[in-house]
């Protein structure tokens, strides 16, 4: 028994407690490479508990931007996608470890969309969740589509689990049918080269009362030259907040990896004899 009560001390320990809000952003590093401004997409990832990154081009970038909060002390993990087109295009999780505690990385989901979303699971001390990363260069009419489909094939990766969050890069601001909705305003500047380009977090607002209200579009390029704001991005951070310590209110949440697999004293001899024998 005392065992048993050690292992499961252990695994309850790797879950992170979160007693702020989590901070969650959506970020499209527009080309994201060698090339980019490492040091200052650092200074944003730092903001936030957990990023979602739209645009990777190069996987030595996402090592580069680890090492770079891991120097400066602040230790993230980071969770990059195999190439979801032809043109080579990825995303990547990035969130801080004490925080957030991936559960499962999950995979693509295939829907008819030029670049295919992809989905992992994660916990923060009572909220666990579904995230997505949505990227498109469709109009809003075929996005709102695409965001409606990808949401539903994420649902039927969890039945139980009704918090999914699309984190989405689009060409245009794009209106969703119910039970989505955005958080950020559709007429949020989020595009720092005089495109339309925009980008939203949705949500079911019905399942996920996790989310706080509190949301916001980081204004990076304040004090930067233009040329300096486009080797960080051509686009804005949207964020919104979320309350983990309350209890999950969607269902029975998403089970725990089980990081053991219990035995008995006896069974562990029996083994032992079995090896000896």
């Amino acid at each position: 028994m005392k065992l048993r009560r050690c292992y499961l001390f252990l695994l309850l320990a790797a879950i992170p407690a979160v007693s702020q809000p989590l901070r969650l952003a959506s970020f499209h590093v527009s080309e994201f490479s060698g090339e980019s401004d490492i040091e200052r997409i650092a200074d944003i990832v730092q903001q936030y508990d957990m990023v979602a990154i739209q645009d990777l081009r190069d996987l030595a970038a996402a090592d580069a931007l680890l090492a770079t909060l891991f120097r400066r002390g602040d230790f993230f993990k980071v969770l990059p996608s195999n190439p979801s087109s032809t043109d080579g295009t990825r995303y990547a999780f990035v969130w801080r470890d004490r925080s957030v505690q991936l559960i499962a990385p999950g995979s693509f989901l295939e829907i008819d969309s030029e670049y295919r979303p992809v989905y992992a699971t994660f916990r923060a001390g009572n909220f666990d969740f579904i995230a997505v990363i949505y990227q498109t260069a469709s109009p809003a009419a075929q996005a709102s589509k695409e965001l409606v489909e990808t949401y539903y094939k994420a649902r039927e990766t969890l039945a139980d689990e009704g918090d999914v969050l699309l984190f989405s890069s689009l060409a245009e601001p794009t209106s969703v049918p119910a039970p989505l909705t955005p958080i950020v305003p559709l007429d949020a500047p989020v595009a720092l080269d005089g495109s339309s380009a925009h980008a939203n977090i949705y949500i079911a607002a019905y399942l996920t009362g996790e989310y706080s209200g509190n949301y916001a579009i980081d204004s990076f390029e304040l004090n930067l030259s233009d040329a300096d704001a486009q080797r960080v991005s051509q686009r804005r951070p949207v964020w919104a907040e979320f309350i983990a310590d309350s209890g999950d209110d969607d269902g029975p949440g998403i089970p725990l990896p089980s990081a053991i697999d219990f035995q008995t004293w006896g069974q562990l001899k029996a083994a032992k004899n079995a090896r000896s024998n």
